[in-house]
């Protein structure tokens, strides 16, 4: 029976194509004929009607109406490479992109940062139009645009997160910090360095300590333990996790289970071993069968909650005469080195794309251009550059390539020997290709990206699906790009090859806290006590440019809760905590730069410096350091008299003492429920202490009179 044609769509037809899993359909659509590649004939009858519903569909729609036309500079083409500049006052954004000689629509897209869905439409551009000014923007806030250009041969779409001075979160929560135990000895130094360094970034640590025959259930649960985790570091051969029934590269041979960390991240989901049986994968760890310890899920059921990334350099001969060991002190020497601003690149990305027929390096073009302006971006179709033989020359800060694959080697890129034998220079590189994103094997392609000299940080299988990394220009963590990733299902976010979004495969290779930005912090702080019970810390300036402030912060230890001390931005070098803590206080600065990105501006905070003071309080209150009561005490510091207020506390009053210096009782006076008021005019100026006991309640402030 021949198959229902809509009008306007001529027969479709499906020939062979050299890639195993496809076929190459053909179909015109209102005389404008395409070339897509697909799985099926079903799949392409479906691809000329969903042509013909561009007219009525919104943005939910139009991410799958990309239309896929085969050009030389296809992926380049099918992406808006949208930046966006800024004005304060009046407060603008306005959004950049090359002018479309063949647009028939242009439309763009508004969203919050955490929003689902695009909603409507938020502007109709002319189709000449390459510009976009939007006023109704706040200054320190952040939107999420999307450009949707329609007509040519191909649908083109990218997306920018962009905004105007916005403030960066200071306080990412807490990190688990799964070590493999066979590191913890012999990287002891260089695992309490980037314990440091991921302080010095706002993140609270937490070590959980893995053995390689661990269960990864076993791990997962340890991990699910750790109060307030965002994100998960997996450092060296920690269990790997296996689920599904998948082949997102299209090759059968190793369908099955693929490697998923996303598991690691996901706190509240329901992980079945029951249902899929496959054993046809060459591969025994491909292989799936029920109460085998991997999992049934080939997608994730359940958001990814978690960040998470993972870095093991076991497994890879290639890098003859280096150990495991070796390999990863490295990688976390150049990761300090990174975070310090000594390894630096240049601001622009370099794409070589060697399978242009397919859309996979569309992740890259439309990623690099809000990160780094599409005018530093240069590709092997228009620049003739060449990722190995180029990235051995000059320095770029993001790369993607693609190519025909194998474990160990991405075609007409790079393979594992090369990464071992060569200095490859880049920090974040995209890779994709057949075979390596299963990457759980020796001498794996991703995993030596890693192991490299002297610069690579992070690694992942880029547009197998396409990933979002817009996020990073304006301070993300790449943590945060492979999460949303991992939890897109076409909604927001174009760039399905193969059916791969949401698969249980996508993962990170790297640090998930990585930024793309860094400041350069101040150094020689210094935190002393003086004769009056203060603490004065000092610092030299950062050198960086543009550098607007810094912010103190204080915690009882290294690896404790640390609590911004300064109310407003400090302009100078130096700040006196009048309040410290009794025992060790630990204080931290970090510089506060204005950022300009092709993507807005804002305030980046560099790492943490710190250093440690003990403080002793005067004899009569030593022992109420530890306290269940919180008092507020206003004004502060005070001249007539002072407002004190209790919280949390119902009952019988309690007693109050005002104690001087040298903890001499000065007054005492009864504390009520609510607020209460004590008179001071009549004290010396100074510095005093208000003492509240009674009932099982104990609490201790400080407060100044002037």
């Amino acid at each position: 029976m021949k198959p229902f044609l809509p009008t306007g769509v001529k027969p479709v037809a499906v020939v062979s194509s050299h890639h195993s899993r496809y076929k190459t359909c053909c179909y015109c659509v209102d005389d404008v004929c395409h070339t897509v590649f697909i799985l099926n004939y079903i799949t392409c009858f479906l691809k000329p009607i969903i042509q013909l519903m561009k007219k009525t569909l919104l943005v939910t729609s139009l991410l799958f109406l990309v239309s896929t036309a085969v050009t030389a500079q296809f992926n380049k083409n099918r992406s808006v490479l949208v930046t966006a500049t800024v004005s304060e006052s009046p407060a603008a954004i306005t959004l950049k992109f090359p002018k479309f000689t063949d647009a028939t629509r242009i439309r763009v897209f508004r969203k919050a940062k955490e929003d689902k869905d695009w909603g409507n439409v938020y502007a109709n551009l002319g189709t000449g139009d390459s510009t976009y000014t939007d006023n109704a923007v706040t200054v320190g806030q952040a939107y999420e645009y999307l450009v949707f250009k329609e007509g040519g041969s191909t649908g083109a779409l990218g997306s920018v997160y962009a905004g105007i001075n916005h403030a960066v979160e200071e306080q990412h929560g807490t990190l688990a910090l799964v070590i493999d135990n066979n590191y913890l000895q012999p990287l002891a130094t260089e695992i309490a360095m980037l314990e440091k360094d991921l302080i010095g970034d706002g993140w609270q640590v937490q070590r959980i300590i893995t053995e390689r025959t661990d269960a990864v259930t076993a791990v997962r649960d340890k991990i699910k333990t750790v109060p307030n985790v965002k994100a998960v570091f997996l450092l060296g051969r920690v269990p790997v996790p296996y689920s599904g029934s998948i082949y997102p590269d299209g090759h059968p041979d190793h369908s099955g289970a693929w490697p998923c960390d996303g598991y690691y991240g996901d706190v509240d989901g329901l992980w079945t071993d029951n249902i899929v049986s496959t054993s046809s994968a060459s591969r025994a760890e491909n292989k799936n069968q029920p109460g085998d310890g991997k999992f049934d899920a080939s997608q994730f059921d359940s958001d990814v909650d978690l960040m998470v990334g993972r870095v093991d350099l076991s497994r890879l001969p290639a890098f003859a005469g280096q150990s495991d060991t070796a390999l990863l002190r490295y990688y976390l020497q150049k990761n300090h080195s990174y975070r310090i601003g000594q390894l630096t690149a240049p601001a622009r990305a370099l794409i070589d794309d060697n399978f242009q027929s397919f859309t996979i390096a569309s992740s890259n073009w439309r990623n690099f251009a809000p990160m780094v302006g599409s005018a530093n971006i240069v590709d092997n179709v228009n620049n003739g550059v060449d990722y190995n033989a180029d990235l051995k020359k000059d320095w770029y800060l993001w790369s993607g390539a693609c190519g025909g694959g194998w474990y160990s080697s991405c075609g007409g890129v790079i393979n594992t020997a090369q990464f071992a034998a060569d200095s490859i220079k880049t920090i974040f590189t995209s890779l994709a290709g057949s075979y390596f994103g299963d990457w759980d094997i020796q001498d794996a392609l991703l995993r030596a990206a890693l192991a490299s000299k002297p610069s690579i940080l992070a690694s992942f299988w880029g547009g197998i699906p396409n990933w979002a990394l817009h996020h990073m220009a304006l301070g993300e963590c790449i943590g945060y790009g492979a999460r949303l990733t991992q939890n897109e299902n076409g909604t927001l976010y174009e760039g399905n090859f193969n059916g791969s979004q949401r698969l249980i495969h996508i993962a990170l290779m790297g640090d998930p806290t990585l930024r793309m930005h860094v400041a350069l912090a101040p150094t020689t702080i210094d935190a002393v006590e003086t004769g009056t019970k203060k603490v004065t810390v000092s610092w030299t300036a950062s050198t960086d440019a543009n550098v607007v402030g810094y912010h103190v912060y204080r915690a009882p230890h290294l690896y404790g809760k640390y609590v911004k001390v300064n109310l407003t931005l400090v302009n100078g070098t130096s700040f006196v905590d009048n309040d410290p803590l009794q025992g060790h206080n630990v204080y931290m600065v970090r510089a506060v730069k204005k950022e300009t990105t092709p993507s807005g501006t804002y305030y980046n905070l560099s790492q943490g410096m710190f250093d440690s003071t003990d403080i002793t309080f005067p004899a009569g209150i030593d022992q109420l350091a530890e306290t269940n009561l919180q008092l507020a005490v206003y004004p502060n510091p005070a001249t007539t008299e002072l407002t004190i207020a209790p919280a949390g506390f119902n009952g019988p009053a309690l007693k109050g003492s005002l104690m001087n210096l040298v903890g001499q009782v000065v007054r005492t006076f009864a504390i009520e429920n609510g607020t209460n008021t004590l008179p001071i005019a009549d004290l010396p100026a100074g510095i005093y202490f208000i003492q509240v006991q009674g009932n099982g309640y104990k609490g201790v402030t400080k407060f100044v009179r002037e």
